[in-house]
């Protein structure tokens, strides 16, 4: 019983560590303007829970980058990361500040 409870929460962790390395992939594709890569890297990220994932393919499909623009997929993509969030009536801040970091690499500046 205890050899399956170890297991499971090693398996959890591993899963989430696999996540967050296709989400480091995709965000190098990004930057790169490597758009079908990154969304490549995103989409199983985002299914398995990654919030920035979320995110950023709501931005993704916002803006139109490597997809044809859809809101309805962007307000798809941008709740389902609200609703993993434990202070969800501060998404607004979280989505700015993940844009912030991921736009202002090694000092270069994007005003949005």
């Amino acid at each position: 019983m205890v050899r399956g409870r170890i297991f499971g929460g090693l398996l959890l962790l591993s899963l989430a560590g696999w996540a967050m390395a296709d989400f480091k992939a995709g965000l190098t594709a990004y930057r790169q303007k490597n758009y079908s890569q990154a969304l490549a890297e995103w989409q199983p990220a985002a299914k398995s829970g990654n919030t920035k994932a979320m995110l950023m393919l709501g931005q993704m499909y916002e803006r139109g980058e490597g997809v044809t623009t859809d809101l309805v997929q962007a307000e798809k993509w941008y709740k389902a990361a609200t609703e993993r969030m434990s202070k969800p009536r501060h998404y607004t801040n979280k989505i700015k500040h993940e844009r912030y970091m991921i736009h202002n690499d090694k000092g270069k500046s994007r005003k949005e």
